[in-house]
């Protein structure tokens, strides 16, 4: 209080001053506590910033994780029956790409018959004939990229495959599946 009154005395004002006598040695002044105050503001805005991105990094950790283990457990199960391999793969696939229903068609004598099938809408043919269908062409066609057709009802999908409109499919997701280079097989998401 004494250096107060004498530095008050001296004609020496402002709070600058002041707490540059009050403070403690080796203690940071007012301006020295408004940059740190302002650096531990944006270390905390980062520290926010951060906490916020591993959140979502930890859910899609945790995501992929749950993936994994349904992959695994699918893999486990396979037995020696190849057609009910192949239903519990095109389940699987169904379920981990959000698909609304899956199916594994195999192409044979002009008839495409379904191997494989997860959530198909009540009503869905497990055999039908070939021409004109999407699996049938993609199963022709070939190729080891995936096909995408959107906004089904404007193609001509809409007249040749009438079981796409029928359930009312909009998007098809098909890929070719090959044995030693030749079409055998689709598995459409849809």
């Amino acid at each position: 209080m004494c250096r107060m009154r004498i530095h008050w005395q001296s004609g020496v004002h402002g709070p600058e001053i002041v707490d540059n006598i009050l403070r403690p040695r080796g203690e940071p002044t007012m301006g020295q506590h408004s940059k740190t105050k302002e650096r531990l503001l944006n270390e905390l805005e980062k520290l926010q910033r951060r906490v916020s991105e591993s959140r979502q990094g930890y859910a899609q950790v945790k995501q992929t994780g749950r993936r994994l283990q349904k992959l695994v457990g699918c893999l486990v199960r396979l037995g020696t029956d190849p057609k009910e391999n192949i239903g519990s793969l095109t389940e699987l696939c169904g379920e981990l790409l959000g698909a609304d229903w899956a199916v594994y068609t195999r192409l044979d004598r002009g008839m495409l018959h379904n191997w494989g099938q997860w959530n198909t809408p009540h009503g869905y043919s497990t055999v039908d004939r070939a021409e004109g269908r999407i699996c049938d062409e993609l199963i022709r066609r070939g190729g080891e990229r995936p096909v995408i057709i959107n906004d089904l009802p404007q193609t001509t999908f809409a007249e040749t495959d009438p079981d796409m409109m029928r359930f009312g499919v909009q998007t098809f997701v098909g890929q070719t599946v090959t044995v030693e280079g030749a079409g055998v097989g689709c598995l459409a998401l849809l």
